[in-house]
């Protein structure tokens, strides 16, 4: 099993971006606790310091990254398209930033996501008893759980082009083989539900850039977790 861990000087460098161009601070987070994951944007808004030198705190969407990554486990994950096999093992955390502001950028919103995408296709009904959860029939709910994912698969497609064409924006994509069926029924499922998906990518608003400035309550509080 092969380790790669995030040095202070990798991270202050991959905040910087992700502050300026997703309009995110970066949150480290011990890798077991990211069940599996090896970067991810936070479904919740998280608790920020607007100023680690004064109290107030706001709350704000952060993009979480682990603390180590296992390359193997890395290397072996079955993309839509990218071959991640051909990104070298000291670029790995600089595509994993890359790919989330990717997300940010190119991908299907969250709010989209579950507001147009529903998890097992049911609807909430408000009644004169209270609000009710109305369960479709079963092939509704499949329908539903196949659109859902179709939609993760074309975020997660677009992000993964995004992070190579910036960090090796010389180097054509390096395809998985076998995915060629896969690539274009997504390719067909973004061109149905373009509306979702920017024609350019979205420009979000950046995050001062000093590490003084909405630093992750966690950070500052517990500090930031590094691996040992």
């Amino acid at each position: 099993m092969a380790i790669i861990k995030l040095t202070p000087e990798l991270f202050r460098e991959l905040d910087i971006l992700a502050r300026r161009e997703g309009g995110k601070p970066l949150k480290v987070v011990d890798w077991r606790k990211m069940e599996g994951a090896f970067a991810q944007q936070s479904v919740w808004a998280a608790p920020l310091y607007v100023d680690i030198n004064k109290p107030h705190l706001t709350e704000k969407g952060v993009i979480e990254i682990a603390n180590q990554i296992d390359t193997d486990k890395f290397y072996s994950t079955k993309r839509p398209e990218l071959d991640w096999r051909a990104i070298p093992k000291e670029q790995i955390y600089r595509f994993l930033v890359l790919h989330e502001i990717g997300h940010i950028k190119c991908g299907i919103n969250l709010v989209d996501l579950f507001k147009f995408f529903p998890l097992l296709g049911y609807e909430f009904i408000q009644t004169e008893e209270g609000l009710w959860i109305e369960w479709p029939p079963r092939e509704v709910r499949l329908r539903a759980i196949r659109k859902r994912n179709m939609a993760i698969m074309a975020s997660e497609l677009l992000a993964d082009r995004y992070a190579w064409t910036h960090l090796f924006p010389d180097k054509d994509l390096p395809i998985r083989k076998g995915t060629k069926t896969l690539r274009k029924r997504i390719e067909a499922f973004i061109r149905r539900h373009s509306r979702f998906f920017p024609s350019e990518p979205r420009k979000p608003d950046p995050l001062p850039i000093d590490p003084t400035k909405f630093v992750p309550r966690e950070h500052v509080e517990q500090g930031i977790p590094w691996a040992v």
